[in-house]
């Protein structure tokens, strides 16, 4: 039996990957369509450091979903940011942006904030509460 399983292994992993690619695929198109009939959004990255320390870069889009009774806010993770460009949603409806409270994502000259602002100066920025926080308790 184990040599039989052992046969296969590699077909049955391919199968699952391909399965879970498939799947993944769908649900960013069902919430990406969810998204566009919001119309308005807001931007959301979080940063975060993998094993090897590199800074793996996500987003989240925050959107009212008018199809439910009573209307709710909802928050979508998409993705990692490269695909963001490629998912068709278009910046110039986004209403709003927040990240961490680094100099790189909030400063006023070569910032993430800057460039956001000059593709679309309707996206205000808001700080994320959570990083706000930690840095008052960290000088405390």
């Amino acid at each position: 039996m184990i040599e039989l399983l052992a046969e296969f292994d590699t077909i049955i992993r391919k199968i699952q990957n391909e399965m879970i690619q498939l799947l993944a695929q769908e649900v960013k198109s069902i919430l990406i369509g969810r998204v566009k009939d919001a119309k308005y959004y807001s931007v959301i990255l979080y940063c975060t450091p993998d094993a090897s320390s590199d800074e793996q870069m996500s987003l989240v889009l925050r959107c009212v979903n008018v199809s439910e009774s009573p209307i709710r806010t909802r928050e979508f993770f998409t993705e990692f940011l490269q695909d963001y460009d490629a998912s068709g949603i278009g910046f110039d409806n986004s209403r709003g942006q927040g990240y961490d409270n680094r100099s790189n994502m909030k400063g006023n000259n070569k910032s993430v904030q800057t460039s956001l602002l000059e593709r679309n100066p309707r996206a205000f920025y808001t700080p994320c509460a959570c990083h706000s926080l930690n840095l008052i308790l960290s000088d405390i």
